[in-house]
């Protein structure tokens, strides 16, 4: 079998009310984008050394891997944003070979910088709205308080 051209990582948690309402976003892309992109599910709750190096914050996250590359892209899944995956997808795939072979001759320490300022950026970005995302999540029922005071003295 030919390699995959891209790997896509979901980090999730069996517990995470959005991680199973999103279970079938992410099973759709990856009989879409099969032979394409490997997937693969990291459950948080199994592999928190995993997720802490790989700085996931928030769940459902993916992560987009190009070989050679490293990451390339990374999100939170969201209902209100749930055709962001295949829509990152066709924008990675798009051209299939020229702008995945400009990434794969990248030397991964040239891109580090800017997939850590990206991260940084939405880290920032997480901790400005996590207050009011968690009042709300507690308020709808989607979580409960413990698992508010949970995630806000780091899970």
């Amino acid at each position: 079998r030919r390699p995959a051209l891209v790997g896509v990582v979901k980090f999730f948690s069996p517990q995470c009310p959005a991680c199973r309402r999103l279970a079938p976003v992410y099973e759709a892309a990856a009989k879409r984008f099969s032979g394409q992109a490997d997937f693969f599910e990291v459950n948080y709750k199994q592999a928190q050394q995993v997720c802490r190096e790989e700085r996931v914050l928030l769940l459902p996250m993916v992560h987009l891997y190009v070989p050679r590359a490293g990451c390339v892209d990374r999100f939170v899944l969201s209902y209100k944003r749930r055709k962001r995956l295949e829509e990152k997808l066709d924008g990675l795939l798009a051209g299939e070979g020229e702008r995945l072979d400009r990434l794969r001759e990248l030397d991964p320490a040239a891109l580090a910088p800017l997939v850590r300022l990206k991260e940084l950026l939405g880290a920032v970005q997480a901790v400005r709205r996590a207050p009011e995302l968690l009042r709300g999540a507690a308020g709808d029922g989607w979580v409960t308080e413990q698992q508010t005071e949970e995630m806000q003295t780091g899970w």
